[in-house]
């Protein structure tokens, strides 16, 4: 497999202008993760971004995932996205990215827009860093439960058919009258295909003994962020073939006629999610 190293990171990232979204929201409606990469641990082996397992929280939308580091912004980070990944990468994992004998700041990929009720209800940014020297974690138990490297080119080079395919089931109250909730279930539209991409993590560190690193994926923002990183904005999405001369189209949902219509939509009104992810409807 080809690899992926660090200066090809950083020459790309110099050289993109990602999409930075101006959406007005909450300071509690705003995210942000790092991605940290390093050279490979061997010469000839793919440059690594570090990963957590995200430790069971009840209450958490986020729990249990395999994920970046990072949080949503505070009052205290004064609206600064730089601010708010060093703070969360910190509490997380323990290390101080602002540290710049060690790490050093690569760029940005394009923001994520989460869309409810036909507005944007969050925006998560990302930003990237090349670790220039090794560091030594310090997991937080209450938020991450393991933390480990993935070769970047498992996604750079990953194609659809290395995707699995679940389906997740849009939870009552999520953004959505119960009336509403009640007709997208009788119609099927109340279960959503997730594209999960299976990976391995390297040099994992614990918080306990007992945390299992396997059976790990990557999937949802983090997939979206990681193929923004890995593979130049070029999407890698679960597709299903249409029985007409071989034409596919993204797959969203159990039947073709609900997916054909929201790749028309988004062929017709949001090309930009489309084309590079940058906007994920809930």
């Amino acid at each position: 497999m080809p690899t992926i190293t660090v200066s090809q990171l950083a020459a790309r990232l110099s050289q993109e202008e990602p999409f930075l979204s101006a959406a007005v929201t909450p300071v509690k409606s705003r995210a942000m993760v790092g991605c940290i990469v390093r050279p490979g641990s061997e010469p000839g082996q793919s440059a690594e971004m570090l990963t957590i397992l995200r430790a069971i929280r009840e209450g958490d939308p986020w729990s249990g995932q395999t994920a970046f580091p990072g949080g949503r912004c505070e009052i205290e980070d004064d609206g600064d996205d730089l601010a708010t990944v060093i703070r969360e990468v910190r509490e997380e994992v323990g290390i101080n990215l602002a540290d710049e004998t060690h790490y050093r700041l690569l760029g940005r990929v394009s923001d994520i827009e989460i869309y409810r009720r036909g507005r944007i209800h969050m925006v998560i940014g990302c930003l990237v860093f090349e670790q220039l020297a090794p560091d030594s974690l310090n997991l937080d138990p209450r938020e991450v439960s393991a933390s480990g490297w993935v070769p970047l080119s498992l996604i750079g080079y990953a194609t659809s058919d290395d995707l699995h395919n679940t389906y997740w089931t849009v939870p009552r109250g999520w953004g959505l009258p119960s009336y509403l909730h009640g007709y997208l279930e009788l119609i099927g539209l109340n279960r959503v295909a997730l594209a999960t991409l299976p990976i391995v993590m390297r040099d994992p560190v614990k918080a306990r003994p007992d945390v299992s690193v396997d059976d790990l994926s990557l999937w949802g923002i983090t997939l979206q962020f990681s193929t923004m990183i890995a593979r130049a904005g070029s999407p890698l999405r679960l597709y299903r073939k249409l029985p007409i001369f071989g034409v596919r189209i993204p797959r969203k949902f159990n039947s073709i006629f609900h997916d054909l219509l929201v790749a028309l939509y988004h062929s017709t009104y949001n090309r930009r999610g489309l084309r590079d992810g940058s906007a994920m409807h809930l």
